[in-house]
């Protein structure tokens, strides 16, 4: 006798249908699974209007800022599946008054997801401002043809230094090695040779963070979100670069304050910064950011996962879970990602 499927719940605002027909994440898992019971409802609405489907779901893919609010409707819960990379709006809200949390049910993330999309991004910021493509199309607008564009670096003559060596850190450095880039990562701890990547070629704990900035010609940031990283970069941190590097956050906004970083430009430690998280998010009008000509702001859209992408991580794991494994990114309440 076949084992019984477990009744899945899909509320996240990133897997949306349209005009009421099932999504691609939806039709995909019912075609690996025929028999599966799947649910979808909009967190626009009331969990409680949906109570039955959630008092019955052992599988919930919901969005991390929904979290504490869907719990209580899903007594059965066994396996909650963010449809993030980051969990730290899971954690802002964690009642730790008796200590870490223990709950009934794992919490997963979604690990291995957005590092192709946060690594482009990476990538094309770089070369955009090498090629200074912005001021060209500045100029086409006044029809001006300036050949003064034609020396610039390349990128095999530059140093990207990776703050968070993390798999998105990793992509990050695969593609830039594409370019011959130097690429030198950050670890909290040190990391044995055999977990470390072919693409990555100079690992640093995180004590050596003077060196990599010292050493670097853009600097990136893939920080999550959680008490070891707020404020990471201090007022003086970037006084140890020697370059004039970017600056470039793909990470959290907690990790730097924005002063850090107008302050860090203003006294030459960084020659601009490319910025596509803040805190808060949105960015206040008020910023002084939004008018420095050395920063580009981007609104949180470096990382983008299609349905299909996430399907094929959350499948990976339906995989183990069916067969009673481990689940790969599972979140450690502990460490707050």
């Amino acid at each position: 006798m076949a084992e019984k499927l477990p009744n899945v719940v899909i509320c996240s605002r990133l897997i949306q249908r349209v005009n009421g027909e099932r999504c691609m994440f939806e039709n995909l898992l019912l075609q690996s699974y025929p028999s599966i019971s799947v649910s979808w409802f909009e967190m626009k609405t009331n969990p409680e209007t949906y109570a039955e489907d959630l008092k019955s779901a052992e599988i919930i893919v919901g969005d991390a800022k929904d979290f504490h609010q869907l719990l209580p409707f899903a007594p059965n819960l066994k396996w909650f599946q963010v449809s993030s990379a980051g969990v730290n709006l899971i954690m802002e809200k964690v009642n730790r008054s008796e200590g870490t949390p223990q709950y009934p049910f794992t919490v997963t993330r979604m690990g291995g997801t957005y590092h192709s999309a946060i690594a482009e991004y990476v990538i094309a910021q770089i070369i955009s401002r090498e090629r200074q493509f912005e001021k060209m199309r500045e100029e086409q607008k006044i029809k001006c043809w300036d050949r003064k564009y034609r020396t610039y670096r390349i990128l095999k003559e530059l140093t990207i230094g990776i703050i968070g060596a993390g798999d998105i850190g990793v992509e990050v450095a695969r593609c830039c090695k594409c370019f011959g880039m130097k690429t030198i990562g950050l670890c909290k701890q040190d990391r044995p040779k055999e977990q470390r990547s072919q693409y990555i070629d100079v690992y640093l704990s995180g004590s050596k963070l003077s060196q990599l900035l010292a050493e670097s010609d853009y600097i990136c940031s893939i920080l999550p979100s959680s008490p070891d990283t707020d404020n990471f970069f201090q007022e003086d941190t970037f006084s140890h670069c020697t370059k004039k590097p970017v600056f470039i956050n793909v990470g959290r906004g907690t990790c730097v304050r924005e002063e850090t970083i107008i302050n860090a430009i203003r006294n030459g430690w960084l020659s601009g910064a490319i910025i596509d998280v803040t805190e808060p998010e949105p960015l206040p009008k008020e910023s002084k950011l939004w008018t420095m000509p050395e920063v580009v702001i981007t609104p949180h859209v470096s990382g983008f996962a299609s349905d299909t992408v996430m399907f094929d991580t959350f499948v990976n794991n339906l995989q183990k879970f069916l067969r009673k494994q481990p689940l790969n990114y599972e979140i450690d309440f502990s460490k707050n990602y």
